[in-house]
């Protein structure tokens, strides 16, 4: 019976997906390089553990698209999916969160992440979710966007900070510079993205 649990062992060790470096299991999910060559990063906890998730994101063409990390709390992290509306057609496709920094709010105490997503000059519309440690699930409910500005404004007033660095930085220095987007100044602390993704 050894040398049946032994191989049983194996199999699943072989059959398990190799967990990976966060950039790279960031790149991977690229799809193509970004517009600006630039990486985004905005720290915020989603999930109410009081640990941040790591949002990474790209510029697109109206608005930046993420892909958040979640601690795990043993030192690894795991993606935070993105869950469509129950309503949404066969052929809607929207598995990064899409968002631009200084358009959107989180609520802690409902758990609402609510932000506008311009989609062309002066046109757009606001793409809600409700944010668990299962993911992003969009909303379909009927809401307010007066109310969804004012909270958005209020929110923003706290000035939480957004960094960016250079994708070819990330992947080539040991010490890649991370820039605070409003202040201008480097953060060295933020690294490398080095921390382990479970897949």
């Amino acid at each position: 019976m050894r040398w049946l649990l032994a191989i049983l062992l194996a199999t699943a060790a072989f059959a398990r997906p190799a967990d990976v470096s966060m950039l790279d299991d960031f790149i991977s999910r690229l799809g193509s390089s970004p517009l600006d060559g630039r990486v985004y990063r905005l720290d915020l906890d989603v999930t109410g553990d009081g640990a941040s998730e790591i949002f990474l994101g790209v510029a697109g063409g109206h608005a930046l698209h993420w892909v958040v990390y979640s601690p795990d709390g043993l030192g690894q992290y795991r993606e935070l999916v993105v869950r469509v509306r129950p309503d949404a057609p066969p052929d809607y496709d929207l598995t990064q969160v899409i968002f631009d920094y200084d358009d959107f709010y989180y609520s802690p105490e409902t758990g609402r992440f609510s932000a506008f997503v311009r989609a062309g000059p002066g046109v757009g519309g606001w793409i809600r979710y409700r944010v668990s440690t299962a993911g992003f699930t969009e909303l379909a409910e009927p809401y307010d966007p007066t109310r969804e500005q004012a909270l958005t404004a209020a929110w923003q007033a706290s000035g939480r900070p957004m960094y960016w660095a250079a994708l070819r930085d990330l992947q080539s220095s040991p010490k890649p510079v991370w820039v605070d987007s409003l202040t201008k100044k480097s953060q060295p602390r933020l690294g490398r993205l080095a921390g382990l993704v479970v897949r």
